[in-house]
């Protein structure tokens, strides 16, 4: 078990038994009576959170270490990655072109060239349960690096992008 869902357990256990008992309805007669409760609301909220985001972490890194298979075809876009579909380059070589022709063109045999040539890594942009892949590549002439985050679960391409 890895020391992050260690402290999420031992975080869910021992905050429930040092919050306060919250007080009743009936006993707040304004609201700086129940300040109580609502800390202890907050409290658990957050650690119901840190549960979350940690369990995901962990399915992300036993993705990993299982060797997941992630199909392109299965993948969509997120409304996000799709908008960036028609932006236009605005100065250089390639003024007036799309600055990511690959988003509109299809992206299903690029996602798995991409998916093949390199071994993810859990999002360190932080969103739970996504991979990350870093490969290096071509584009427009240039060398650089493919960048993709995928959800697996939710079957989505959070990001897609080319940088030099």
């Amino acid at each position: 078990m890895s020391r992050r869902l260690r402290a999420a357990l031992l975080a869910a256990v021992l905050v429930p038994l040092a919050a306060p008992k919250a007080a009743r309805a009936s006993d707040c007669s304004d609201l700086s009576d129940c300040y109580t409760t609502i800390a202890a609301g907050v409290l658990a909220a957050v650690a119901i959170g840190l549960l979350l985001f940690f369990f995901w972490e962990f399915f992300a890194a036993a993705a990993v270490e299982e060797g997941l298979v992630i199909e392109a075809e299965e993948l969509e876009l997120t409304q996000t990655v799709a908008n960036h579909a028609s932006d236009v380059v605005l100065r250089g070589e390639f003024a007036g072109q799309l600055s990511r022709p690959y988003l509109s063109q299809g992206t299903t045999q690029l996602v798995q060239e991409i998916i093949e040539a390199g071994e993810p890594i859990a999002d360190p942009g932080g969103v739970p349960g996504a991979l990350r892949w870093d490969v290096p590549g071509a584009f427009r002439g240039s060398e650089g690096t493919w960048q993709l985050v995928v959800d697996p679960i939710r079957k989505l391409i959070l990001h897609l992008n080319f940088v030099t």
